[in-house]
């Protein structure tokens, strides 16, 4: 599964929704359980999401833990909710224009909230 199909996943399961309302890190039984997919699809998702460097494995072996960086989180549920839309779509539950407008302005959220952290760090005033 590729990252934007896990993420779309994820976003309609529930998944995202829980790893953006707590950023601790839990096994994939407590993820599961947290969200609306069975352990299976989790631990499918959140193997593509750890391959695409969108969550974070924490752990040896035994004891691994996943969780969205609070860096990474505002910009994650947005493409979530970006690729959930482009999923929707050729089912024929979204006209290609709403699906644009949502697509449009879950990007601009994501570009403005970059150009927000990017003055923040006071990157601008070293230059």
């Amino acid at each position: 599964m590729g990252v934007a199909m896990a993420l779309a996943v994820a976003s309609r399961s529930g998944l995202l929704a829980a790893m953006m309302h707590d950023d601790t890190p839990k096994t994939l039984d407590e993820w599961a359980e947290l969200s609306r997919a069975s352990r299976r699809e989790t631990e499918t998702v959140v193997a593509s999401l750890v391959c695409g460097k969108v969550v974070d494995r924490v752990g040896g072996e035994g004891a691994q833990r996943f969780h969205v960086p609070s860096d990474r989180a505002g910009a994650v549920k947005e493409m979530g909710a970006v690729f959930e839309a482009l999923l929707v779509f050729p089912r024929g539950k979204m006209d290609p224009q709403a699906t644009m407008n949502l697509v449009k302005f879950r990007c601009e959220k994501i570009l403005a909230g970059q150009v927000a952290a990017y003055f923040s760090t006071g990157e601008v005033s070293r230059r």
